[in-house]
């Protein structure tokens, strides 16, 4: 701020320019309000327009954060879910598959106990 006031007040065209001009001149500037020069006037006017520009930039500031803060919570829900739901239907299928093979193994211990059956039969 302290820049913007020493190049303000150094190549100022205006004589009845001060330092008091030049803080405003640089507070203005910085908050990207705009009307500079024109008003206020006074003293206390440039301490309470001071006083409202930050506010706005601060009120301003926190509704974005805000606003932010929501889009991002959606999408980390919205893609972690998706990743969970991935993940349910990858194990879903080894399910499948593990049964398959334990349907299998059964039904060839199945066919081994009718074999030994068989063969107990013979020997006796």
């Amino acid at each position: 701020m302290y820049y913007f006031f020493w190049l303000r007040f150094l190549f100022s065209r205006t004589p009845n320019q001060n330092y008091e001009d030049g803080i405003w001149w640089a507070l203005v500037t910085i908050t990207t309000v705009g009307y500079g020069d024109i008003a206020p006037l006074t003293t206390l006017g440039r301490l309470v327009a001071g006083t409202l520009m930050f506010v706005g930039l601060g009120l301003i500031a926190t509704v974005t954060a805000i606003v932010s803060a929501k889009f991002i919570a959606n999408y980390v829900d919205h893609h972690t879910n998706d990743d969970v739901l991935e993940k349910l239907e990858e194990l879903e299928d080894e399910i499948e598959k593990i049964e398959e093979i334990e349907s299998n193994v059964v039904g060839k211990l199945k066919e081994l106990e009718e074999e030994i059956d068989e063969l107990n039969k013979k020997i006796q």
